[in-house]
């Protein structure tokens, strides 16, 4: 719904409400932030801290209406270039994340050292695999980056790509 809107409106007019955007967005900040405290002072993942859930289910939500809102500004052309590779990393990452976390079982790192770990291995493992998939006709379709396989046993109705 919201991208239709700003569809037919070409992001006119949206940016008015970067402030109220931004606003939400601290609010949501600041109940993650106690979640995140409530977690840290109890040693487990806190489940029963609801507006911690909701900060969590809206955030996505509030991401994207800022996009929406921030639109109209010049963005550098390389941020264009890489978008349609973010949803294969999104996809992809798990991968590597499991991987990482098998490995480091066994270490005794801190717990910000681990996740600079994972991040330091993750990250670009993932971004090779995402660029490596780009590049197969094969297999690009499946994360997001080519032109859906045309599939014979479908009949006259699947019409085969360009």
């Amino acid at each position: 719904a919201a991208y239709g809107i700003w569809s037919r409106t070409k992001g006119q007019g949206i940016s008015v409400f970067l402030p109220i955007i931004l606003y939400l967005g601290g609010v949501l900040i600041l109940f993650k932030g106690i979640a995140a405290a409530r977690m840290v002072e109890s040693g487990r993942f806190v489940f029963d801290y609801e507006p911690g859930y909701w900060a969590d289910f809206l955030m996505p939500m509030l991401l994207f209406a800022l996009c929406m809102a921030l639109s109209a500004k010049r963005w550098p052309s390389i941020l264009s270039r890489v978008a349609p590779f973010a949803f294969g990393i999104y996809l992809c990452h798990p991968i590597f994340l499991d991987l990482a976390e098998i490995w480091m079982r066994s270490t005794a790192l801190a717990p910000t050292a681990q996740i600079l770990t994972k991040i330091t291995l993750v990250l670009p493992a993932t971004c090779a695999l995402v660029v490596l998939i780009s590049k197969s006709s094969a297999l690009a379709w499946t994360i997001g980056l080519g032109p859906l396989p045309w599939v014979p046993f479908l009949g006259s109705r699947n019409v085969r790509p360009n």
